[in-house]
């Protein structure tokens, strides 16, 4: 199903930058949904959310900023992925200040965080792209 993707992210890494460039895509609508993904059928609570284009083309995008909210290993060559990330010490204090966590928390959330989103990379390589530039023009032309 290559017209839904998934942002793989976590607290912190200013994917709300991420999603606004990609909005100017008019075919692609994004969601932080909170849904999990556990089995292939859980993709229709992403595709049942309104498509402000809805046709062929029309993508839908959900942002993943937990593991347990994405376990389909073997799907990863069936969906596109954006890996997202910012160094733990870009990441802290907003994860902190506007997610309430205390500093051990967030350390420990950001670290088993960027494990998970690290795997996931490994297995979905060939259908993904890691902190795109978000000045250059057609930033998903390297996955589409």
């Amino acid at each position: 199903m290559k017209n839904v993707f998934f942002i793989m992210t976590h607290l912190g890494s200013g994917w709300e930058k991420l999603s606004t460039c990609l909005k100017e895509y008019p075919f692609i609508n994004v969601y932080q949904t909170g849904n999990s993904y556990n089995h292939p059928d859980d993709i229709l609570l992403l595709r049942n959310n309104f498509h402000s284009n809805k046709n062929i083309k029309s993508i839908w995008v959900d942002t993943i900023l937990y593991n347990k909210d994405f376990t389909m290993k073997s799907l990863c060559n069936y969906y596109y992925f954006i890996f997202w990330t910012k160094p733990l010490k870009e990441s802290l204090d907003e994860i902190i200040e506007k997610y309430n966590y205390k500093e051990k928390q967030a350390i420990d959330y950001y670290n088993y965080r960027l494990i998970g989103i690290n795997q996931y990379y490994k297995r979905c390589k060939n259908n993904s792209i890691n902190n795109p530039n978000l000045n250059i023009k057609g930033i998903l032309d390297s996955i589409f």
